[in-house]
């Protein structure tokens, strides 16, 4: 069992041992982390690893992870240990001259208290409530989401090539992308210049765009059809 660390509203995983169990049942997510020294670059990020709101929920229903309240966690781990224990188990140092205002702690977090952690379990719901925004629109890209993980695909954000998801046949470190997944609703309407810029941009891309909707007639069930734009890229 992984047990997620809720921060606020976002899942972050800091723990190597976690992100390593997520990739094996198929979750990628995306690594925020960044140097104190070169704030702005997003290239070599490292943990830790963000997980989207669909990839926390599958973890979720699929029986892989448990969501746990990581401040009220971290606040017992603090009240039940000495100011020693908390600096010998975190051996926080100063990095750099002595002036340097950066830190370096460890990647874990060892529970020393050996602590419950289904005692600081939080709920679904309570994770969804927790969400600023739900689009409209969420629970038939969620539906998409499991429906395509429970065909083995890795999923990753799509939004920089215009689609909701992009899909891998594997790994993404040892495959190349193959689908850029949009989800529609089953009575949308696809307009005719977003048909052909997606076509061709997928097709542009070395990619297949596929339209994705759940098909209403039939429960769980979705319908995708893929386009591809003959003679171009």
């Amino acid at each position: 069992m992984i047990f997620l660390p809720l921060i606020g509203n976002r899942v972050l995983i800091f723990e190597i041992d976690d992100i390593k169990k997520l990739r094996e049942v198929g979750i990628v997510g995306v690594l925020s982390g960044t140097l104190p020294k070169a704030p702005q670059q997003n290239v070599f990020l490292g943990v830790p690893l963000q997980l989207s709101i669909y990839e926390v929920l599958w973890l979720i229903d699929n029986g892989h992870a448990k969501l746990i309240d990581s401040k009220a966690y971290h606040k017992m781990l603090m009240e039940g240990s000495t100011p020693q224990q908390i600096n010998e188990g975190n051996k926080v140092r100063l990095a750099g001259p002595s002036n340097s205002h950066y830190v370096i702690t460890p990647n874990t977090s060892p529970n020393k208290l050996d602590l419950d952690m289904n005692s600081f379990e939080v709920s679904r719901d309570e994770y969804l409530m927790r969400q600023p925004i739900l689009h409209e629109n969420f629970a038939k890209k969620y539906n998409a989401f499991s429906k395509l993980r429970s065909m083995g695909h890795y999923l990753m954000p799509g939004l920089r090539f215009g689609g909701t998801f992009v899909s891998y046949p594997g790994d993404p470190l040892r495959f190349h992308s193959h689908l850029i997944v949009k989800c529609v609703k089953p009575d949308e309407e696809v307009n005719l210049i977003d048909l052909v810029t997606g076509g061709r941009l997928a097709t542009a891309v070395k990619k297949a765009w596929v339209l994705v909707s759940e098909e209403p007639t039939r429960d769980d069930s979705i319908d995708a059809y893929s386009i591809e734009w003959a003679g171009f890229g």
